[in-house]
């Protein structure tokens, strides 16, 4: 196939998987509020920004800055509060765009490994999973999190290319910055993005984006430290976050805490979070597909240590780590494209 006739194929999968994504989320599109309380925290915040110009929780009579959750999903919440957003149904597009949008960069970052059919494949499976289906109507941060990791992945391996311009470096660093400040747990992409850097020895990228993301990062952490409110950074070594009373956990807790935690994600978390349901076939599916996902980075890292293979496993680590109460498959989903 020549050059023109594969373009053409490329961006008519991408259009393709975009529509069946978009497709999927407006089918299961729920206009009611969810019951959990982060949801009520982010529109709060929203709504702090857009009244009042500041990052604070304004059912806190004390009025203290918010420090736990990072400020990029509110500020897209508030955005909406702009353009006039009043609904439930009205904020949780964003969420809903933010899924169709992590398809496509998903498929994007995949279209350089696998071709334009296999990175069809992969999206699609990623579009109709459960998880990622179940998370595009509720006012959560994990679709636009998964998008912006998605979308630094693409970009940095697209700065690797032969002859690449700058400029796909600094939308990686940026992209890798949005993802950080969505959600604490980009810490590892962040860790990605400087490993990578240091390994290829650009020392200048590696500098700037030291900078540009250390600076705002060690920013929000005075913040909260000046504050005397509750980081996850804390909350990660409690025994339970939500019974401070039981402790922290000590070295021992924490291995427990990681075998558990691990057999709970190969187990149920993801591959139900694939296919959905439990049981024994669907344990069966998530222990064959983590020993084929190994099999494939070990591969793939002996011939090239690229931005995703250092952000898979520093990821899984983070996630195997943290309080067990906290797992589940919402935390899981940027593993997918990776385990596909």
């Amino acid at each position: 196939m020549n050059e023109s006739g594969l373009a053409r194929t490329r961006w008519a999968c991408l259009a393709l998987g975009l529509c069946i994504s978009t497709v999927v989320v407006a089918a299961a599109f729920n206009p009611a509020p969810h019951n959990g309380g982060d949801n009520a925290a982010y529109v709060t915040l929203a709504f702090s920004l857009v009244e009042h110009g500041a990052y604070t929780d304004l059912y806190d009579p004390a009025e203290l800055p918010h420090t736990k959750y990072p400020p990029v999903f509110p500020g897209l919440l508030a955005m909406m509060l702009l353009l006039g957003a009043r609904t439930w149904s009205a904020l949780k597009t964003v969420s809903a765009v933010f899924t169709v949008a992590a398809v496509g960069f998903t498929y994007l970052w995949a279209e350089r490994r696998l071709g334009a059919v296999g990175a069809l494949g992969l999206s699609v499976v990623l579009a109709i999973s459960p998880a990622l289906v179940y998370y595009s109507h509720w006012i959560l941060s994990d679709p636009i999190f998964l998008t912006f990791t998605m979308a630094a992945l693409w970009a940095l391996e697209s700065a690797e290319r032969e002859g690449a311009s700058v400029w796909w470096l600094v939308g990686g660093v940026t992209t890798v910055a949005l993802a950080y400040f969505t959600r604490s747990a980009g810490l590892p992409l962040l860790l990605a993005l400087l490993g990578w850097l240091a390994l290829r020895r650009r020392w200048l990228p590696l500098g700037f984006s030291s900078v540009a993301i250390g600076v705002p990062a060690l920013l929000w952490w005075i913040r909260g430290r000046g504050a005397g409110v509750g980081q996850y950074a804390s909350e990660f070594w409690m025994v339970d976050p939500y019974q401070p009373a039981l402790g922290t956990v000590n070295f021992g807790g924490l291995l427990d805490r990681a075998m558990d935690n691990l057999w709970a994600y190969v187990s149920i978390h993801g591959p139900g979070g694939i296919i959905g349901g439990r049981g024994t076939l669907v344990t069966a599916f998530g222990i064959g597909l983590t020993g084929l996902a190994l099999l494939g980075w070990a591969r793939s890292a002996r011939t090239r240590i690229g931005p995703a293979e250092l952000f898979m496993p520093l990821y899984a680590g983070l996630i195997l780590l943290w309080p067990e109460v906290w797992s589940g498959d919402r935390f899981a989903l940027p593993l997918f494209p990776l385990f596909f």
